[in-house]
């Protein structure tokens, strides 16, 4: 694979399942230093590529959250008939509000939840973007804003991303948030939440309710203090890794995570 690919992946063996959800306008690569470190540990890694992301961003535009989690659910239902007995959910930022989602009302069936900056509400000026571009007419003057660069610290790290952002996605997240908030208590999978002390995307108070709301909690809230948005390709992401390993470990008997070692 391509060190800057952004297409979805399959990594590792074994009886414990990991599915990665990458976030809104971003791509698996955002997850693939967790998952190999995962996948090192002993997990099957799967990270599928949401509609309208990667090369298909044009489609942004067209698609929404249940064709999301229906290629979530998809990508559960591929580790289950790879032979994977334990099933875990990695949600980062608009994909850890599709993870609420997914676990919502399942009761265990999914045993482990990580939940990295989970995106229950966003930092004034992306939610001020976000409640402009909710109105039509504003889609109509402006249907497209650039992507920008990630939200990182490391600025040796090079994110792959699509060079506009579709302005009708917009009421999209919207509904993906609300909808994450709707289905936080009906969530019974113990979860871990992290979050990047120089985020600029997703506030502390959207980590915070995340960890004290779901229905599990509260939970763990882990607060990495030389990362921004993107944890798992941040300063932290070996924290990360080792956070996360650790949490579903600790699930299904292994051990702690410790030797885990994410790319540099």
């Amino acid at each position: 694979m391509n060190e800057f690919s952004t297409d979805p992946f399959s990594l590792g063996e074994g009886d414990d399942g990991v599915l990665l959800l990458h976030g809104f306008s971003g791509s698996p690569f955002e997850l693939r230093p967790l998952a190999e470190a995962l996948a090192e540990g002993g997990f099957r890694c799967l990270c599928p590529l949401l509609p309208g992301h990667g090369r298909d961003w044009e489609r942004l535009a067209h698609v929404g959250e249940n064709e999301w989690l229906a290629v979530a659910d998809e990508a559960l239902e591929g580790l289950r008939a790879a032979g994977c007995k334990r099933l875990f959910v990695v949600g980062f930022s608009m994909g850890g509000a599709l993870a609420i989602r997914l676990a919502s009302g399942r009761g265990r069936s999914i045993a482990g939840l990580a939940l990295l900056a989970p995106a229950l509400s966003l930092h004034g000026s992306s939610q001020l973007y976000r409640s402009i571009f909710r109105q039509r007419w504003a889609t109509r003057l402006w249907p497209w804003v650039s992507k920008g660069a990630g939200d990182i610290q490391d600025r040796n790290v090079v994110i792959p991303g699509p060079p506009r952002i579709p302005t009708s996605a917009a009421s999209t997240l919207d509904r993906v948030i609300r909808g994450a908030h709707e289905a936080l208590p009906g969530v019974e999978t113990p979860a871990i939440v992290l979050w990047g002390a120089h985020d600029r995307v997703v506030p502390r108070s959207a980590a915070r309710v995340a960890a004290e709301r779901i229905g599990s909690g509260p939970a763990r809230l882990v607060v990495l203090p030389r990362s921004a948005h993107q944890l798992a390709l941040d300063y932290d992401r070996l924290t990360v890794a080792t956070e996360v390993a650790g949490f579903f470990g600790q699930i299904s008997g292994r051990d702690d995570g410790e030797g885990l070692h994410p790319r540099d």
